[in-house]
Formats: C-alpha cells, structure tokens, sequence
C-alpha cells in the first residue's frame, strides 16, 4: 500500500516462477514504476530444509548431515 501511495505498480508473483516474473515484466505501465514482489519458498526443492524454517540460515544437525549429503548427491 505504501508504495502504491507513492505512484509504483506493485505485482506479487510466484519468484520460482521465471516465466511469470518475465510475462509481468513486459507488462506497459506509462509513467509508473514498477514493483514486483516475488513470493518465494525458502526450502524450494529441498524439503528435509522445511521443519529448520523460518530461519534464514538454518544449521544442519550433525546427525542429519548423511541424509543431506544424500539428498544433495541426488539433485
């Protein structure tokens, strides 16, 4: 809303969404910035990171690091 008030475009989008952020850049907007806000998941492809969040920089357990590393080596 803030930025709204300031005169930008603001777009909330899907950001693992590559096509989605491209299709609504191309987007005219006549004398308005643009804003796009890409919701994003922080464990994305990696679902043994999704009890460790909502913190930024999780830590592996010691006793975790073999199923990462597995998992890793698979991707």
């Amino acid at each position: 809303e803030r930025m709204h008030a300031f005169g930008w475009e603001c777009v909330e989008v899907d950001g693992h969404n590559i096509d989605a952020i491209t299709e609504v850049s191309k987007t005219p907007r006549p004398g308005k910035p643009l804003m796009i806000i890409c919701d994003t998941c922080p464990w994305q492809g990696i679902p043994l990171l999704k009890p460790m969040m909502p913190k930024h920089y999780p830590r592996i357990p010691k006793e975790q690091k073999e199923e990462f590393q597995k998992f890793y080596e698979s991707m």
